[in-house]
C-alpha cells in the first residue's frame, strides 16, 4: 500500500485519525502495511486500568440506609462526580494512547453491551472489563459482561428469582448480544431466564449466585431438556453459527460504515466461528477485504460525538482543568458515555446528524480554538442542540479553562505561507476523497493569514472534518 489516502483511511477507522507525527512521516514515505500494523496493535500487551478506576470503592447501600438523608444525597452526588471523572479519563486515554485500536474496540463494545452503571465502582468495573478484553476473545468477554453488576442491575436480573422469573436479561443476551431478532423462541427466553435466576449483585457489589433464588429444576432450551445453568446457556448460544454471523457482522458495520457484502459476511462468520470467537482474526479479515479499501466508503462515514471529541483532543492537544467540558460536549451532541439512550445502544452514521446537533458540531472548533478563554458553569445543564459556541463563550463565576496546545502543529506548518499551510493541514485532517467536493476549501486557502490556529479552526469547522 502506497496511498496516503489509504493510510489516513485505516487510521480513521481503526483509530481516531492519523496523528500529526505519522502524517509527516507518511508524506515522505508511504510505506505502510495495514495488516502488520493491526497485528502489532492486537499482540502488544499494553492494557492498563485507568488511574481513577483503580481508586473507586463500592457504595455499601446498607451503610447508606443508616445515614442521614442529607449525607446519603451528598455521597451519591460525590459518586456521580467520580463517574464524570471516569468518563473524562477514558476520553483522555482515547486521545493520547499509542494503541488507539484497543480504545476504539472498547468504544464498540461499550455500544454493543450498552449499559448504565448505577455507581462509579460499577462503571469502573464494567469499563475495565471492556478495555481489558477488547481485542481478545468474545466468549470470555460475554461471560464477563453477563456477570458484571452494572449489567445485571441494568437488565433487572436482580429481580430474576425462582418462581418469579424476570426475562429481560435473558432476552437481551440473545437479541442484542449474540443472536439477533428471530433466532430463538419466546419459550427459549422463558426457560433461559430460569437458568439465570439467582444471578445477582452481592453486598460487596460483585457478582453473586444466590442459591436460594436459583431455579435448579429442569429447563428446555433449544430443544434440549436438562438442569441448565446460566453459564451453560451462554455456551449453548455460542454453538450457534448465527451468533458468529450476528456479532462479526456488527463489527464489520462498525468499521465499514455499512453492512458487509454477502461474500465478506460469509468469510467473517466462518473466521469468527471456526476461530472460537477470537476477535483479532475478524479485524484482520476486514482490513484484508477489498470492501474496506473501496472509495465508496472512504470518507463516507460520520464520526460519533465521542469520536469527534477524541479527535479534537488528539489534533489540537487539548488540556482542561476538569472533565465537565467533556460532559457538556457529549450532552450537546447526544452521546454521553455510560448513558446510552436504551439497551440497544446509540445510533450510527447519519443518525448522529439533525437540525439541532449539526450547528453545534460545526461550532466546536471555533469555540475551542478562537474563543479558548471561555469558562463553563459546572452546574449548568446543557440541552441537546443548545448553541455551544455561545455557551462556551460566556463567562461565569465558576468555570474552567480548556487550552489547546498547537505548538507542534505550528512548528510543522508555521513556516509556510498561509495558503500552503492551510493546504497541508487540510490534507492531514480531511479525507482526500471529499477534498474536491467542497468549494469552501479552495476559498479558505485564499483567505488572509490568520495563523495556524485560524487555519485549524476553519478547516475543523467544515463538515468534511466530521467524516472518516
Amino acid at each position: 500500500m502506497t496511498s496516503l489516502q489509504n493510510i489516513k483511511h485505516y487510521h480513521s477507522r481503526f483509530g481516531f485519525g492519523l496523528s500529526l507525527e505519522d502524517y509527516l512521516i507518511f508524506t515522505k514515505s508511504n510505506s505502510f502495511d495495514a495488516s502488520a500494523h493491526l497485528n502489532k496493535q492486537v499482540s502488544v500487551s499494553d492494557y492498563r486500568p485507568l488511574k481513577i478506576s483503580k481508586n473507586t470503592a463500592p457504595l455499601r447501600f446498607k451503610e447508606m440506609a443508616e445515614m442521614e438523608k442529607s449525607d446519603r444525597k451528598a455521597m451519591a452526588k460525590d459518586d456521580r462526580k467520580v463517574v464524570i471523572e471516569i468518563n473524562g479519563e477514558w476520553v483522555a486515554e482515547m486521545a493520547s494512547t499509542s494503541n488507539p485500536l484497543r480504545e476504539k474496540m472498547s468504544l464498540f463494545w461499550h455500544d454493543h453491551f450498552a449499559c448504565k452503571p448505577k455507581t462509579s465502582h460499577m462503571a469502573a468495573s464494567y469499563l475495565e472489563l471492556l478495555r481489558n478484553q477488547a481485542l481478545g476473545n468474545f466468549r470470555s468477554l460475554l461471560h464477563g459482561v453477563a456477570k458484571e453488576p452494572a449489567m445485571l442491575l441494568y437488565l433487572n436480573n436482580q429481580q430474576n428469582r425462582k418462581g418469579q422469573a424476570n426475562e429481560n436479561f435473558a432476552r437481551e443476551v440473545m437479541e442484542l448480544f449474540t443472536l439477533g431478532i428471530g433466532k430463538y423462541t419466546e419459550e427459549d427466553i422463558k426457560e433461559s431466564a430460569r437458568a439465570f435466576t439467582g444471578w445477582a449483585v452481592g453486598a460487596d457489589k460483585s457478582f453473586k449466585l444466590n442459591e436460594r433464588q436459583h431455579d435448579s429444576g429442569t429447563k428446555t432450551f433449544f430443544g434440549e431438556t436438562k438442569n441448565w445453568s446460566g453459564e451453560e446457556i451462554i455456551e449453548r448460544i455460542l454453538e450457534e453459527e448465527d451468533a458468529a454471523e450476528y456479532v462479526s457482522g456488527k463489527i464489520a458495520r462498525y468499521f465499514l460504515g455499512k453492512p458487509p457484502s454477502e461474500k465478506l459476511q460469509s468469510n467473517l462468520t466462518k473466521t469468527f466461528y471456526e476461530g472460537d470467537y477470537e476477535i483479532a482474526p475478524v479485524l484482520l479479515a476486514i482490513v484484508n477485504s477489498k470492501e474496506f479499501w473501496s472509495e465508496e466508503i472512504i470518507g463516507q462515514d460520520i464520526l460519533s460525538p465521542v469520536e469527534l471529541l477524541v479527535r479534537l483532543e488528539r489534533d489540537f492537544r487539548l488540556s482542561a482543568e476538569n472533565n465537565f467540558y467533556r460532559i457538556a460536549i457529549q450532552k450537546s451532541l447526544g452521546q454521553i458515555l455510560f448513558q446510552p439512550p436504551n439497551v440497544a445502544g446509540w445510533p450510527a452514521g447519519k443518525g448522529w446528524i439533525d437540525a439541532s446537533t449539526l450547528p453545534t458540531r460545526l461550532s466546536l472548533a471555533r469555540a475551542i480554538l478562537l474563543k479558548n478563554d471561555y469558562e463553563l458553569k459546572t452546574n449548568k445543564s446543557f440541552a441537546q442542540g443548545e448553541d455551544l459556541t455561545e455557551n462556551l463563550s460566556k463567562r461565569f463565576k465558576k468555570g474552567l479553562q480548556v487550552e489547546p496546545n498547537i505548538s507542534d502543529i505550528e512548528n510543522a506548518f508555521g513556516h509556510l505561507a498561509y495558503a500552503d499551510q492551510t493546504t497541508q493541514i487540510t490534507n492531514w485532517l480531511i479525507p482526500e476523497t471529499v477534498l474536491a467536493q467542497n468549494e469552501m476549501i479552495e476559498e479558505i486557502k485564499l483567505l488572509n493569514s490568520q495563523g495556524t490556529k485560524g487555519a485549524l479552526a476553519l478547516i475543523a469547522s467544515l463538515p468534511e472534518y466530521q467524516l472518516k
